[in-house]
């Protein structure tokens, strides 16, 4: 009988804003994309998953040689792009239409700069997800979808391999993170693939650890990596192998037909979140709001030859609203000055849309 197989998913959770602001958070990607870089030509079996357009634009227009260095990385294979799109937003709030920018803008930038086209979708860490989420993902072509809240404590499913199955009847393939967060810290790293290594056996299947430095950045470390060779060395019972969520999926797929379907919301965490910081909330309903009737606007009177169509603008304002959406802002979990810097956020895309 085949062994379990242990994908080892690399990664580094980034929030570009939480108790901080948006500057400390472009120079936490600065510093982690480049210790990922130097990590990946010191240690060839390696594979570092990042998603999140709005990080590598950073990289882009502060770093342009780190920039080059991960596209090269990225062609070569050892850098994976995930997920696929412009950040991890909340998906109870935003209008839907702000979620399908989310994905067209990511997946236009990695198509763009990288040739890459993601088809495992995940939001490790928002708060909960709305049971229309599935449709958008079919429609979307992603194969499946990785979340870690809630957690069991705070929801259960009958299993982490689930299908998850929309308001409208729309199937997809979904996993929640079961062994350990969508990150490691310092000091657990064996702990984490000694719990995968259980799991797998007890499950027969193929398990994810999702591992890296995080909350603030970090990914990958020196020890964790010879931590890591040890324990491969010396565990015969499952594979241990650097992976990626498309990898993952391939393996998964198989058990699909026999995963249990789990139907709407998958909700909820933090719930006291959802009533804070009433101001971001109206300023993002009224801004979405007037951004999408401005577009359609724009584009009548672009198609009756009246004006030309200001797509410079109006993507401007999408990308500020849209960066608003991330579950660390939107919600209402972030501190005072990461409100106000939201708040002028809002204020610009509405004054370039007025």
């Amino acid at each position: 009988m085949a062994r379990p197989t242990l994908h080892l998913i690399c990664n580094a959770h980034l929030d570009p804003v939480w108790q901080w602001r948006w500057e400390e958070g472009c120079g936490e990607a600065l510093s982690t994309f480049g210790t990922a870089v130097r990590m990946l030509d010191a240690h060839p079996g390696l594979i570092f998953n990042h998603n999140e357009a709005i990080l590598y634009r950073w990289v882009q227009r502060y770093d342009p040689a780190l920039f080059r260095a991960i596209q090269k990385r990225v062609r070569a294979g050892r850098w994976h792009i995930s997920g696929g799109w412009y950040l991890q937003p909340d998906v109870n709030l935003p209008l839907i239409e702000s979620i399908i920018r989310h994905i067209a803008e990511g997946r236009r930038f990695f198509a763009e700069h990288f040739d890459a086209h993601p088809t495992v979708a995940y939001n490790f860490d928002s708060f909960g997800h709305g049971g229309g989420l599935p449709q958008v993902l079919n429609q979307a072509g992603y194969t499946m979808y990785i979340h870690m809240r809630p957690q069991e404590t705070e929801l259960h499913i009958p299993s982490d391999l689930y299908r998850w199955q929309g308001v409208d009847g729309s199937e997809i393939l979904t996993y929640r993170i079961a062994v350990g967060l969508y990150h490691t810290e310092r000091d657990n790293i064996e702990q984490r693939l000694a719990e995968g290594t259980e799991l797998a056996l007890k499950l027969n299947r193929d398990v994810p650890v999702f591992w890296g430095i995080g909350n603030h950045g970090g990914g990958a470390t020196q020890e964790d990596l010879e931590t890591i060779d040890a324990f491969i060395a010396k565990e015969r019972r499952v594979r241990i192998v650097h992976s990626t969520p498309e990898r993952l999926f391939t393996a998964l797929k198989p058990h699909a037909r026999t995963a249990p379907v789990v139907q709407g919301d998958i909700q909820r965490v933090f719930t006291g979140c959802y009533t804070s910081l009433s101001r971001l909330k109206r300023r993002a309903l009224a801004t979405s709001s007037a951004l999408l009737q401005t577009e359609a606007l724009a584009t009548a009177s672009w198609w009756a030859g009246k004006d030309e169509y200001p797509a410079g603008e109006l993507q401007q304002a999408w990308e500020q609203t849209l960066f608003n959406d991330f579950h660390d802002i939107l919600p209402g979990s972030c501190t005072q000055p990461a409100e106000q810097d939201a708040l002028d956020l809002y204020g610009a895309a509405a004054s370039t849309i007025s």
